[in-house]
């Protein structure tokens, strides 16, 4: 008897399991490509968002301190005692009521010091008597305000008489026949305000950082102070030849989103920018490990759910493998019980074999025929159990259940 088997073998289904396994997984890698993807453009457009919120802080800054240049040096009531100061200097009330007029404005807007200078570029009066001259680059810039008859604004710079980082704004005092009578220096301690400015994010963040720079003779100058180096305002310099900086990019001409390292050799993320009205550039920049992080804890999420979801398809497949086979085996056993009670209840000898000629079964009739008991028998080649002769010759002859053999299905032979 033989029994078609069309269910799907092993190997099929271990197939079944690698190519859900392998579409799970392209899933699971495009899903997160796709959570890259958005996360970079949305880091890309919080960061652009920042830089531009930065430059606009830094152009409002700007035109708040030249606002107030002109504002002051506009007050004719000043100018007029600045005037008569300057015919009576030993006029202690007149002295008294200048510095009163310079002390008020440096408290209420926040300057370091508030000066009045000659037109040589010498300090006349100022809010606080710190400075009996000027340095050279005060000094000259003074001159030059004078020359061009207008409001100059200094670039951050270095005082040798203080050692401190300076940012002033000047402005010509001109009395009423327009002649230039001395000239209000309006001085900045950039780290009351202005680097705290540059310095702070409008989000939490552990690493993101504004830089301001200028160009140097070949190298990248830092211009305010960083949070990862004390001390960098006006010291910290990099050649341009390290093109892989996005400090070095800006003095390049670079603009927008910028790939890199920073300063510290770490890999960021920066948007660059121009300051107007400025030699300056400005990197705002964020670590990339920082930017990445959220991505990294879902990649994992991501990857434990892709691999549990394997788990289970392999657990389902190898289930319903091993429930089919339980009730083909079960269906086989119960067709095999069917047919050893027919062969044992028939009246006459039948022995089944094998594909080989062994036996396999026998029943009663055959075993009291052949003196064999069926447990002896099986497994035994057919021709040692059970002989043919002929009658009329009483030659042997071959067994009429090997050719049913070689046909690939079980033999069975009867006999009386």
């Amino acid at each position: 008897m033989e029994i078609e088997d069309k269910t799907l073998k092993k190997w099929q289904y271990l197939l079944l399991i690698c190519i859900l396994t392998l579409l799970i997984a392209s899933g699971g890698y495009l899903y997160y490509h796709h959570q890259a993807s958005n996360l970079r453009k949305e880091k890309h457009n919080d960061l652009q968002a920042i830089a531009e919120l930065k430059i606009g802080q830094l152009v409002q800054w700007k035109k708040e301190r030249i606002a107030d240049a002109r504002v002051l040096s506009h007050r004719p009531v000043f100018i007029g005692e600045i005037e008569q100061w300057l015919l009576r200097k030993k006029n202690n009330t007149l002295k008294n009521n200048l510095e009163y007029r310079l002390i008020v404005p440096k408290k209420e807007y926040g300057y370091e010091n508030i000066f009045l200078a000659s037109v040589e570029g010498e300090p006349f009066l100022s809010a606080e008597q710190t400075l009996f001259h000027f340095d050279s680059v005060t000094s000259e810039n003074i001159r030059r305000v004078v020359k061009y008859d207008s409001v100059v604004l200094s670039d951050f710079y270095r005082c040798k008489l203080e050692n401190k980082i300076h940012y002033d704004i000047y402005a010509p005092l001109k009395n009423e026949k327009n002649f230039t009578i001395a000239v209000l220096l309006l001085r900045v301690n950039p780290s009351d305000y202005l680097y705290p400015l540059i310095q702070s994010w409008p989000t939490p963040s552990k690493s993101s950082e504004t830089l301001i720079l200028r160009k140097e003779g070949d190298s990248v100058l830092f211009l305010n102070d960083l949070r990862f180096r004390a001390g960098a305002a006006l010291t910290l310099k990099i050649p341009l030849a390290r093109n892989d900086i996005p400090a070095v990019q800006s003095i390049l001409g670079s603009e927008g989103i910028f790939e890199g390292r920073d300063y510290r050799g770490v890999e960021v993320l920066s948007d660059i920018r121009r300051v107007p009205g400025t030699s300056w550039t400005m990197v705002a920049k964020v670590d990339q490990e920082e930017i990445y992080s959220d991505l990294y804890q879902q990649s994992i999420i991501i990857s434990v759910l892709t691999g549990i979801l394997i788990l289970l398809c392999g657990i389902g497949i190898m289930w319903i493998y091993h429930f089919r086979q339980r009730n083909i085996y079960r269906t086989l056993w119960q067709v095999q019980e069917e047919y050893r009670t027919t062969l044992y209840s028939i009246g006459d000898a039948v022995i089944t074999t094998d594909t080989s000629g062994r036996v396999r079964y026998m029943n009663v009739v055959a075993e009291q025929l052949t003196g064999w008991e069926e447990g002896d028998a099986k497994n035994n080649p057919l021709e040692k159990v059970f002989h043919i002769i002929n009658e009329v010759t009483r030659v042997r002859v071959q067994n009429p259940s090997k050719q049913r053999g070689r046909d690939g299905a079980y033999g069975a032979t009867s006999f009386r």
